[in-house]
């Protein structure tokens, strides 16, 4: 079974857009997916020049074009999507919610959680009490989880994750490493998902 390595961001519509599609490409590549979140602007930051820059900024990252992109997206996809107010939300802690609840165990069904309250049902879990309750619903205890959230060996762990994914060759989210290779965007999927498939075990094996 190939293991790929997903580098994802709770605030990022790509990020999410992606892991909607993730659970259908694992079953159909016999691929297990490990889910690695970092903030993507600290990403960013530490792959080199930032893009989002106002003074560097070009088409393909004017907030305008990004939105009706992810809505095309989600449309072609057929999954709801509701733009957030991205000005709103701090990724960074998103982030370390997200590695404190791997640390604790139900990593994938609380960032799925996470994805569903920020992209589709508009919530900003900027707080630990906001949180906690999605903690709660991925079965967490909350104060437990709360803790974890702003444990000194959390933020390590993030640091850890970003220096990861700059080892491996991201530089953005959603990055799918595989074998070396870097897929980067959610619209890489088809790539990643041909290659996965041309490297699919036998069923016999």
């Amino acid at each position: 079974m190939k293991v790929v390595q997903f580098f994802f961001s709770s605030c990022s519509r790509y990020s999410y857009l992606a892991a909607t599609q993730v659970p259908a490409l694992s079953l159909e590549a016999d691929a297990n997916f490990e889910w690695v979140a970092v903030n993507s602007r600290d990403l960013i930051q530490r792959a080199g020049v930032d893009p989002f820059r106002a003074d560097l900024r070009r088409g393909q990252y004017d907030h305008a074009y990004r939105t009706r992109d992810a809505n095309r997206w989600a449309a072609f996809y057929d999954v709801p999507y509701n733009e957030p107010d991205i000005w709103n939300i701090d990724g960074k802690l998103m982030a370390l919610a997200c590695i404190a609840a791997r640390r604790l165990g139900p990593g994938q069904i609380f960032a799925r959680r996470l994805f569903k309250a920020w992209f589709v049902e508009g919530l900003a879990p900027n707080t630990d009490e906001a949180l906690a309750k999605l903690g709660r619903e991925a079965s967490m205890d909350e104060q437990t989880f709360v803790a974890a959230i702003h444990a000194p060996e959390t933020a390590a762990q993030h640091d850890a994750n970003i220096t990861r994914a700059l080892a491996a060759g991201a530089f953005g989210v959603p990055s799918f490493v595989v074998d070396g290779e870097v897929f980067w965007g959610q619209d890489r999927l088809p790539l990643l998902r041909a290659y996965l498939m041309a490297h699919k075990p036998p069923e016999d094996a």
